[in-house]
C-alpha cells in the first residue's frame, strides 16, 4: 500500500517584520557603549570585570593598603574613563550578567587590542580607507523607487570619516524605507574598534558572531530571529575559500593575531609550473587564505543594516569599493542576491584553483609517457645497432 505524502508545510516569515510597527527609534541612535555608560558600567581595568570577589578581598586587607591604593588612584587617574578598557572589550563583555567566556571572543578582543598597540609604535602615514557604506531612504509621505538614494554615495572612508557617518542619527521618523550596507574589506581591528563603538544595542549578537566567524575563519549560515526584548532578524554566511593567484611575489597579511601571526595564511606553490596559459614564466603560483562574510540585522523588511566583509589583502586592486548591487526594498531578496553574488566569485575562485591543478597533472602525466616512449625508442635503436 503506497504511503501518502506528507503534507507540506510552507515556513512563513513572522508578521510583525513584514508591516511598519512603533519602536524606540532613538535607541537606534545610541549605541550600546553608551547604554553601558549609562547604566554606570565605567569598568576601570581586567580586575574590575570579575564578579567583584577581588573588590572584596580587598576590603578584608585593611585601611592601609586602601589609603595607599587612594593616593595611588589619585595619582594615576584623571578621570573614571582614564583606565577604561578597549571598546571591544567592553562591547563583548556587556553588563557581564551573561557569565559565558567564549575563546573565540577572547581571541577577537586579543586580536584587536593587540593590533592597536602595534599600531602606536608605527611612524605616521597615509591614512587608509577601510569602508564604504551607502545608505538609501525614501521619505514615507513620497514614496519613491528603490534605487532612488536619499544620501549621496559615501566613497571610500578613514576610520574617523566611517565613526563620523555611522553616528549620524538614523532612522529618522519620517522614513518607512532605510536601507544601509557598509561594506569593509579586509576587516581589522580599525574597523572592529568602529563598529563595537557606534552599533546599536540590537545589532550587539549578531556583530559579535560576525566578529567571531572572521577571525576564527569558519563555515556558517543561518536565519536567527529575536525572541525575547526588542525582536529583530539577522540572515548571515559566512564562507571560507582559497585563492589562487600568480603573483612576482607572495603578498603577507599584514593583520596579525595576538601572538604575532598573520591572520590569514598564505603559501608559495612552487610545486605548481608558471608557464601555462594562466600564468607567466616570471611569476609564481601563490595560495590565498581568506573569507567572505554577509550578516543583514532587520527591524522590519525595509528597515535594515548588511554588513559585508571580503578578504582582498592579496588583491592590491580591489580595495575597498561597493558590492555594486541594485537594492532590493525586501531585506531577504537583497540578502540572497549578494550571496548569490559572492558565492559565484568564490566559484570561480575554485574553478582557477581546479583548472591550474589538473592542467599540471595532465602535463606532468603527457611527459611522464612521452619520456617513456623516448627511452623505448632509445633502447630499440641499440638494441638494432648491437646486433
Amino acid at each position: 500500500m503506497p504511503l501518502s505524502p506528507l503534507p507540506h508545510r510552507q515556513p512563513r516569515w513572522p508578521c510583525i517584520f513584514q508591516h511598519p510597527r512603533q519602536f524606540d527609534r532613538e535607541s537606534e541612535n545610541k549605541s550600546y557603549l553608551d547604554y553601558l555608560k549609562d547604566l554606570g558600567h565605567y569598568f576601570t581595568g581586567s580586575d574590575s570585570e570579575s564578579d567583584g570577589t577581588a573588590q572584596s578581598d580587598c576590603d578584608e586587607e585593611g585601611g592601609d593598603e586602601e589609603d595607599a591604593d587612594e593616593e595611588n588612584a589619585d595619582e594615576e587617574d584623571s578621570g573614571p574613563e582614564a583606565e577604561l578598557p578597549s571598546a571591544v572589550r567592553r562591547f563583548v563583555r556587556g553588563t557581564g550578567v551573561e557569565n559565558r567566556v567564549d575563546p573565540h571572543l577572547d581571541a577577537v578582543v586579543k586580536f584587536v587590542e593587540h593590533s592597536i598597540h602595534s599600531s602606536k609604535h608605527d611612524v605616521e602615514r597615509e591614512l587608509p580607507l577601510i569602508a564604504i557604506v551607502d545608505d538609501r531612504r525614501n521619505d514615507a509621505n513620497a514614496r519613491g523607487p528603490v534605487h532612488r538614494p536619499g544620501k549621496p554615495h559615501h566613497g571610500g572612508l578613514t576610520k574617523a570619516q566611517l565613526t563620523e557617518v555611522l553616528n549620524t542619527p538614523r532612522p529618522h521618523p519620517t522614513h518607512d524605507l532605510m536601507l544601509q550596507d557598509r561594506y569593509l574589506p579586509d576587516l581589522d581591528a580599525t574597523g572592529i574598534e568602529v563598529l563595537a563603538s557606534t552599533a546599536p544595542s540590537s545589532q550587539r549578537e549578531a556583530l559579535l558572531t560576525l566578529f567571531r566567524h572572521h577571525v576564527k575563519l569558519s563555515p556558517s549560515i543561518g536565519v536567527a530571529l529575536a525572541i525575547r526584548g526588542f525582536q529583530t532578524f539577522v540572515l548571515h554566511i559566512h564562507l571560507p575559500f582559497f585563492a589562487l593567484r600568480n603573483h612576482r611575489e607572495l603578498c603577507r597579511d599584514m593583520r596579525q593575531n595576538s601572538d604575532g601571526k598573520p591572520l590569514r595564511n598564505s603559501w608559495a606553490l612552487d610545486c605548481l609550473p608558471t608557464s601555462s596559459r594562466y600564468s607567466s614564466s616570471d611569476t609564481k603560483w601563490c595560495l590565498y587564505e581568506a573569507q567572505t562574510s554577509v550578516t543583514l540585522i532587520g527591524i522590519e523588511d525595509c528597515i535594515w543594516t548588511a554588513y559585508g566583509i571580503m578578504d582582498t589583502y592579496f588583491d592590491p586592486r580591489s580595495g575597498p569599493e561597493a558590492a555594486g548591487h541594485a537594492f532590493y526594498r525586501d531585506a531577504r531578496g537583497y540578502f540572497l542576491m549578494v550571496v548569490e553574488a559572492r558565492a559565484y566569485q568564490i566559484g570561480e575562485e575554485f574553478d582557477l584553483l581546479f583548472n591550474v591543478i589538473e592542467e599540471t597533472i595532465s602535463r606532468r602525466t603527457y611527459l611522464r609517457h612521452s619520456n617513456y616512449h623516448f627511452l623505448a625508442s632509445r633502447r630499440d635503436i641499440r638494441d638494432f645497432v648491437n646486433t
